[in-house]
């Protein structure tokens, strides 16, 4: 098993510049430790910038999870995520970040 330091987590130049020109650099840092925490298994976080397909909104910060399937129908992590991000992080700053699992077996599939 993996130790939570050993869990890559690769941020895009334009994903860092944002969370920089943003001055969430703290909280960012407490989303990515967070994240490594309540996902038994996670295997990766990647961290992108996207945008709205209107360009009208300001781009997201993504982080993308890479996890085992859930035993259940619904993750527990998805409710364990929200909780802890909306009771820790401020209005204003949790409009700029966006998770989305992505499952993945064990064997990379």
């Amino acid at each position: 098993m993996a130790t939570l330091t050993e869990i890559p987590v690769a941020v895009s130049p334009d994903a860092a510049a944002r969370v920089a020109e943003l001055g969430l650099q703290r909280e960012f840092q407490m989303m990515i430790d967070q994240l490594k925490q309540i996902i038994p298994g996670l295997r990766a976080i990647e961290v992108t910038l996207e945008y709205p397909p209107d360009y009208e909104d300001e781009p997201a910060v993504l982080f993308t999870t890479y996890q085992p399937p859930p035993a259940q129908e619904i993750d527990p992590t998805r409710d364990a995520w929200r909780a802890w991000f909306v009771e820790t992080l401020p209005p204003d700053v949790l409009r700029h970040f966006v998770r989305l699992p992505f499952y993945e077996a064990g064997n990379g599939r």
